[in-house]
């Protein structure tokens, strides 16, 4: 049986399901330029940010970012799913 500890664990990162919120929440992985991110992601859905938070939606995936690092993937209690969204469009 093969095993994939990396999306299991979603590596060093702190990761959360939040009860109640269909979301998940991702720590430690990455700290934000919010205006790279915006001319990296605007291209491919839609995109807003602020001095605090970088909000990114793309079909029925969204994600806000804060100024920590700390990500909330929004519409999903699948912590695969929401790690996977996460790397595809902000990285490891």
């Amino acid at each position: 049986k093969g095993e994939y500890k990396y999306l299991n664990s979603c590596g060093d990162a702190d990761v959360r399901v939040l009860c109640g919120e269909d979301a998940v929440q991702i720590s430690g992985m990455h700290k934000p330029d919010f205006a790279e991110l915006d001319r990296k992601l605007s291209a491919v859905g839609n995109t807003f940010y602020n001095d605090y938070i970088f909000r990114f939606t793309e079909g029925n995936n969204s994600l806000v970012m804060f100024r920590d690092g700390r990500t909330i993937v929004k519409n999903t209690l699948d912590v695969v799913k929401a790690k996977s969204f996460y790397t595809k469009y902000i990285g490891a």
